[in-house]
């Protein structure tokens, strides 16, 4: 049973047998509120979701809106269990559109983001460790928002294609719904949405919920 079939198992009742075939995902959190890096300041973030994968963050603004990211993604096993898990780094950039980033003012705000990257893990139906599949990709994304002060309330979606040794070609989606509190030197992020994957194998969807924190510096 896949971690996210036994999240939904404990939080609806539901008992559905399944043998997971995916390969992971780059990155299992989205990124919180768009607009929220000050030109020439870098920011530090960490988070969990619902299914227990943990995602850190580093952020460096190179031009005005223009961000460069890089992210490190896991999920330990179950205990006795060596399968359905993942470590996967990635690289990417980000871009806000309206040409407010950092900026306390209100109104809207929205970015898009692409990056690629790799790492280990997956789960099929074979006896092999997560950590002897090589997997590697890319994804997209977007994301919109309105600010009023120090809060913005977004909308964020990404899609994410990943290639593993011996396990179809994967393709990851979320979409959510988020508040997000940030300041010049910190920020915190609650999202709530839906979640799947899809290969030619195997298919899933479910809820997602997850938190961000982190801070932001200068360069």
């Amino acid at each position: 049973m896949s971690r996210m079939t036994l999240t939904l198992v404990l939080l609806c009742g539901l008992a559905t047998a399944c043998n997971p075939v995916y390969a992971p995902p780059l990155r299992s959190l989205d990124y919180g509120a768009p607009g929220r890096l000050e030109p020439g300041r870098a920011e530090v973030g960490t988070g969990v979701s619902l299914y227990l994968t943990n995602s850190v963050l580093a952020g460096f603004s190179l031009l005005d809106g223009l961000s460069l990211e890089v992210a490190f993604d896991w999920v330990p096993a179950a205990v006795g269990d060596s399968r359905d898990a993942w470590a996967m780094g990635s690289v990417g950039l980000r871009y806000e559109l309206t040409g407010a980033a950092g900026s306390t003012r209100t109104g809207w705000r929205a970015d898009v983001e692409v990056g690629a990257g790799g790492g280990v893990g997956g789960a099929d139906q074979s006896e092999r460790s997560w950590w002897d599949i090589p997997a590697r990709g890319g994804y997209v994304g977007l994301g919109v928002g309105h600010r009023h002060g120090r809060w913005t309330l977004y909308a964020r979606g990404r899609c994410q294609v990943v290639a593993a040794d011996r396990i179809p070609m994967t393709v990851w989606w979320t979409a959510k719904l988020g508040a997000e509190w940030s300041s010049r030197s910190a920020f915190v992020a609650l999202g709530f949405g839906g979640a799947g994957y899809s290969n030619r194998d195997d298919s899933e969807q479910g809820v997602l919920a997850e938190l961000l924190i982190g801070g932001k510096f200068g360069l």
